[in-house]
């Protein structure tokens, strides 16, 4: 059980198409000052790379007490751009909002990482947004074919 004021963050998105709708996924690995692990993730039937990964970023700090002091690392420089205003954005206003409400009420400390070399919880992250990812293709499928979907 996560228990604690001080946090390291591990984000990650994962769609098909980076400016294209598509199924996407999310998720967040969460180590507290104690080393307790969480795990939280989700997925979306039609969405952005850049949306999950601003999603998951959101989720993550969320799921985290108001007062908390986070180091949050992401493999989307994008993300980071965002979330610490050195980049405009014109597009996914409402997370940018979402995001900058929830940095206001959080010490929150952006650091990007590169993906894919083997940062082990960075790469837990991505597979689980991968397995999301995955998931929302299903569910997109059943969709079209005029299935129900089932709880997330």
């Amino acid at each position: 059980m996560i228990n604690s004021n001080k946090f390291y963050v591990y984000t990650d998105g994962s769609c098909a198409n980076t400016g294209s709708l598509s199924p996407g996924g999310w998720a967040a690995i969460i180590v507290d000052f104690n080393n307790n692990k969480q795990s939280i993730y989700g997925r979306e039937i039609s969405t952005t790379s850049d949306r999950m990964e601003l999603t998951a970023i959101i989720n993550a700090l969320e799921f985290l007490p108001e007062q908390s002091n986070i180091t949050l690392f992401t493999d989307s420089q994008t993300a980071v751009q965002r979330a610490t205003k050195k980049g405009k954005s014109i597009t996914n206003l409402d997370l940018c909002n979402q995001l900058d409400i929830l940095c206001s009420k959080r010490i929150v400390k952006f650091v990007w990482i590169q993906g894919h070399v083997r940062i082990p919880l960075n790469e837990q992250a991505d597979n689980l947004a991968w397995k999301q990812h995955k998931l929302a293709k299903i569910d997109a499928k059943n969709l079209r074919l005029g299935g129900v979907l089932q709880g997330k």
